[in-house]
């Protein structure tokens, strides 16, 4: 399994290593853009270049899925293109001065991300897929898909017999678990969640890039708390810490990117944008709330003049359309099979909201979204309340003690918030019994909104590294 588990990823990863080696090329006419891949790599930025290229991978095979093809064809079609991006990729890395090789530091840094993915996909195939929405959503997605030989209408998506499957959810992990079984030639119900490693490692080294790009103890915090708070919900299943984890590995990559203006950052933040919104639904909330958080920022003249960069990089602009087709190809076929969501969101969902919030029961929907009583709450209770109450009090002091008022991390606060308002109005507008509604899932969507707090808390974390370090010099 240890050798499966290392083809499926490198799969990934030289698909993503020669499209982004591929997009490098639309940058290098144009001055400024790109470096011809000869940046510097220290520890965080190495984290961040293998984050970007497994993702980039992932989704450019669930976009061959989604579109149609065969999975036996797009599979040894993908290993030749794969095995074309790491040897690109290795002549690349060949190609650099001795000052811009992996330093061992990197190296390190790497090395602790692999112990931590070996560590968590070990847990993986333990336990059988035993939990509600594995088997009868996600795993069950990908069961047809598997059979089917690739995503075709015939193969019962149509049915609807199978509406209480939600037929038109995103299908990364469907078409992953799909893919992985293919491979080994046969379907169980331990091994399919194997397919979910890749994503592990993505979503790590995103955590290890860290929010401000250096190698540090809040990056490293965040990766941790990240795992500890996505706890059961990482290995029964679901797909509510698989959106999660990308939401806030791109919320991280964002907060570089407002730092830096590398366009790097932002192709890193574009690839994770795409994994969440091609994993569940809330990951299009997320999309919503982020793009809400980062608005009062435009204001700022530097902000603009970044962005006005990014529109006019052809490389950055591809990276954006890439990341979100898998999602879009997938609405546009969902709807033609008529696939639709159960929420019905329509003028009805209006009067249901209107008659809630006259009930009082938007004070019942705040009630269970602040206080869930989950698995990977109730394992992580101590452990985040106590940073989230040390790191206020760090952000306090830092902030008084350089006398510089440090903004960035205002985004995730502002995103954080309007991913929960978002929340409040889709229960106000549900069709379910809402009582039910929340019990059955008030617990696992608010993952989101405490790491986007998670990731303040991180670039907390790094403000008072900083300021020690300014201190000793």
């Amino acid at each position: 399994m240890t050798l499966h588990l290392a083809i499926s990823i490198l799969y990934a990863l030289g698909l993503g290593a020669l499209a982004y080696e591929g997009l490098a090329l639309l940058d290098a006419c144009k001055p400024g853009c790109m470096k011809g891949g000869l940046e510097p790599l220290p520890p965080a930025e190495l984290a961040r270049a293998l984050s970007g290229r497994l993702g980039m991978g992932l989704l450019l095979h669930t976009l061959a899925i989604v579109s149609g093809l065969p999975l036996r064809e797009v599979l040894l079609t993908g290993a030749i293109l794969a095995v074309i991006g790491l040897l690109w990729a290795g002549r690349q890395i060949r190609k650099r001065p001795l000052r811009h090789q992996v330093s061992y530091a990197s190296l390190g840094w790497v090395a602790l991300g692999l112990a931590v993915i070996a560590a968590t996909s070990a847990v993986l195939p333990m336990d059988v897929l035993w939990a509600n929405d594995a088997r009868s959503i996600w795993f069950f997605h990908g069961k047809l898909i598997y059979y089917a030989g690739g995503l075709r209408a015939d193969a019962g998506w149509g049915e609807h017999a199978l509406d209480f499957s939600h037929r038109n959810y995103p299908k990364l992990v469907p078409i992953l678990a799909a893919s992985e079984m293919f491979r080994l030639g046969y379907w169980n119900e331990f091994l399919p969640k194997l397919a979910l490693a890749p994503l592990v490692a993505c979503y790590v080294f995103a955590f290890l890039a860290g929010p401000r790009g250096v190698a540090s103890i809040g990056a490293a915090c965040v990766a941790v708390i990240a795992l500890l708070a996505g706890g059961a919900l990482l290995h029964d299943g679901y797909a509510d810490a698989y959106v999660a984890l990308p939401a806030a590995g791109a919320l991280m990559a964002t907060l570089r990117w407002l730092r830096r203006g590398a366009h790097q950052d932002a192709k890193h933040a574009f690839v994770l944008l795409g994994l969440a919104l091609a994993t569940k639904e809330e990951g299009r909330l997320f999309a919503l709330a982020l793009a809400a958080g980062l608005a009062p920022f435009f204001l700022s003249k530097r902000v603009r003049k970044v962005s006005t960069k990014l529109l006019s990089a052809p490389g950055c602009l591809a990276t954006l359309v890439l990341t979100l087709l898998p999602e879009l190809v997938w609405m546009v076929r969902a709807n033609a099979w008529g696939l639709r969501s159960d929420l019905r969101l329509d003028h009805a969902a209006v009067q249901r909201m209107a008659t809630r919030v006259h009930s009082g029961a938007l004070a019942t929907i705040i009630q269970h979204l602040l206080a869930p009583r989950s698995r990977w709450f109730d394992a992580a209770t101590s452990a985040l309340l106590g940073l989230l109450g040390a790191t206020a009090a760090i952000k306090v002091a830092s902030l008084a003690l350089t006398r510089r008022l440090q903004v960035m991390g205002v985004v995730c606060l502002l995103t954080g918030f309007v991913y929960f308002a978002e929340l409040c109005l889709v229960y106000l507008m549900t069709p379910h019994d809402l009582g039910w509604h929340l019990e059955s899932s008030a617990d696992r969507v608010m993952l989101i909104a405490f790491m986007c707090v998670l990731v303040f808390m991180g670039d907390a974390l790094e403000d008072l590294e900083r300021f020690k370090l300014r201190l000793r010099r």
